[in-house]
């Protein structure tokens, strides 16, 4: 896997932006349970791996989590902006969709006191016509862009749409194989590390980089507390399934990823 690139990058959102743990929202959980203030030891890791990232925020919590903010920066990692509420774009008409993205550009860039040039949409939901239009407001690499339509929520974009690219704009697709995404997330929760790993040797023969993400509530792994009665419900599954072990396979991919020579690079 030599002169292979990993683009690691992590979805700075709380638990509540979660669209399936909408149910257990109350006054009491909003503010009392977090897991976006206890990434520090995961960057601090990062940081000795030699390895950056690039981070998404939500710009609601932004100011919220600045401090959390500056350290990721002084870490060498870089921000991108993730909506201002994580709401679905496929609602959204265009200028909608540019207003809500130029507002969390501009949240972010004050709380940070640098300009933002990064964004990802909320669960991959914006259209390549509208990720065309991003450069207009200053914006000039994305993450969005996913060939699958196995979330509801998800804008399918084929790879051979971005052959018309005229914007200009920087695409890091998520990585897909046989339908499945390679990306991180609930798929590389479920799926066992060596299968993974087949997975994606298969898809870098033909490719020299991949896209690959985390959230807060994966890299900590406190048990959420808010479920309604501990009822096992759909939310309950999606949220606990494969997160007990998801940093150990992380740490193993890393190592693995190593021995192959890939090496880890920022977006911008």
């Amino acid at each position: 896997m030599k002169n292979k690139t990993c683009y690691l990058s992590i979805d700075f959102e709380e638990w509540y932006h979660i669209p399936f743990m909408k149910p257990y929202i109350n006054n009491e959980n909003l503010e009392a349970i977090s897991y976006c203030d206890k990434l520090s030891p995961f960057f601090n890791s990062l940081k000795r791996e030699g390895i950056p990232s690039t981070v998404f925020i939500v710009s609601q919590i932004a100011e919220k989590y600045k401090k959390e903010l500056l350290e990721i920066k002084s870490l060498g990692n870089e921000i991108g902006v993730h909506s201002t509420r994580h709401s679905c774009y496929k609602y959204m008409n265009d200028q909608e969709f540019l207003e809500d993205v130029l507002k969390s550009k501009e949240e972010v860039e004050k709380v940070i006191n640098e300009k933002v040039t990064g964004f990802r949409a909320p669960m991959f939901s914006a259209s390549f016509e509208k990720l065309q239009k991003l450069p207009e407001i200053g914006i000039k690499y994305d993450s969005s862009s996913i060939n699958s339509n196995s979330n509801p929520f998800y804008y399918r974009i084929k790879p051979k749409q971005w052959k018309n690219n005229v914007s200009g704009i920087n695409e890091y697709q998520i990585p897909i194989f046989l339908g499945e995404s390679l990306g991180g997330g609930g798929y590389f929760r479920i799926t066992p590390l060596w299968l993974y790993k087949i997975k994606l040797s298969l898809y870098l023969k033909r490719h020299d980089s991949f896209v690959f993400f985390l959230h807060p509530y994966e890299i900590c792994l406190d048990n959420f507390p808010g479920f309604i009665h501990g009822k096992r419900s759909y939310g309950y599954h999606r949220f606990y399934i494969g997160r007990k072990n998801v940093m150990k396979k992380f740490w193993k991919l890393i190592k693995w990823l190593k021995k192959k020579n890939v090496h880890f690079e920022k977006m911008k």
